[in-house]
């Protein structure tokens, strides 16, 4: 990367922690996308890290069993990030947690491993 998309990156990222996260999250992936890194857990795993209560680590093979066991067909994968899978995704985590012990925790991504595991479990 340039000195100017590092710089760009870091306001994107800012955008994503802190302001406009759709902006953040599309300047990411189009900076990214140049260099063949636009990759689902590239773009998640910052936000994930700085609020595990609020934000998903998206790991495709772990979203991809999640959406095919539980029949999520209103939410469509797509290999490239976009800020609406990500948004839906996140939405739905978030709508299935509040289902369930509370005793499962505060954190996203280990709710989501949880979810991929009760799938493997009944299939």
């Amino acid at each position: 990367m340039t000195s100017e998309d590092r710089e760009s990156y870091a306001l994107a990222l800012r955008d994503m922690l802190h302001g406009d996260q759709e902006q953040g999250f599309n300047t990411m992936v189009e900076l990214l996308k140049r260099e063949r890194m636009a990759k689902w857990p590239l773009i998640t795993v910052i936000p994930y890290y700085y609020a595990p209560a609020d934000e998903v680590f998206v790991k495709p093979t772990t979203v991809k069993g999640i959406l095919n066991y539980y029949e999520i067909e209103d939410i469509e994968y797509d290999p490239l990030p976009t800020y609406e899978f990500y948004r839906s995704f996140r939405e739905r985590i978030i709508r299935m947690k509040g289902k369930v012990d509370s005793a499962l925790g505060d954190n996203n991504a280990a709710f989501t491993w949880f979810l991929l595991m009760m799938a493997k479990k009944g299939a």
